[in-house]
């Protein structure tokens, strides 16, 4: 108790005019084996981030084809869900002779036609007719054989005619590599 020099009387001092101080909940403490496998988890994380960006950065990174690997062959029900389609013109159907340097020519498919060929392979699919006939003719001037075909609203662009959806396949698989955006198997009416 303070003392009043004055009067010589201590001083009491009411508790209700001291600050109160603020209680708090105790924080809960975590089991350090939770915050080592944390930090195990981001370093973890990190790392392999670092050396995925080194291995792409760097071209280090290739995806191996086995030499071993089997050519798909379609199944009875997937040549059943192929949809029948017409080509709207023969036009661009044509080879056009390469004029470029006899050095810079890869080889080339040998593409027959007959009477009987049924199958064709679609590798790009437009909604305008312009650049269809634009990929048609890169695909022409390549020396491949390319058309277009209209079906329901959308400019379909068709490489080659092939007797049996195998024949087609086959291609297919084989440059696949050349087409931007994949390719399917269809039917020509």
């Amino acid at each position: 108790m303070p003392l009043n020099i004055e009067n010589k009387q201590y001083v009491s001092v009411d508790e209700e005019t001291v600050p109160q101080p603020f209680l708090h909940q105790p924080k809960k403490q975590y089991h350090p084996i939770k915050y080592i496998l944390l930090g195990g988890f981001i370093i973890a994380v990190t790392s392999s981030t670092v050396f995925l960006l080194y291995l792409f950065y760097f071209n280090l990174y290739v995806p191996s084809i086995s030499t071993e690997a089997v050519i798909p062959t379609p199944d009875s029900e997937q040549i059943g869900n192929i949809t029948e389609q017409k080509p709207i013109s023969d036009a661009h159907t044509k080879q056009t002779s390469p004029t470029a340097d006899q050095s810079k020519i890869t080889p080339q498919p040998t593409v027959t036609f007959t009477t009987d060929s049924r199958y064709t392979v679609y590798i790009s699919v437009y909604t305008s007719k312009k650049p269809a006939i634009e990929e048609v003719v890169r695909w022409n001037e390549a020396g491949f054989v390319a058309a277009v075909v209209h079906v329901k609203n959308n400019f379909r662009v068709s490489l080659g005619r092939y007797k049996s959806a195998i024949e087609a396949r086959n291609f297919a698989v084989q440059w696949s590599d050349a087409f931007e955006y994949g390719y399917w198997i269809g039917v020509i009416d």
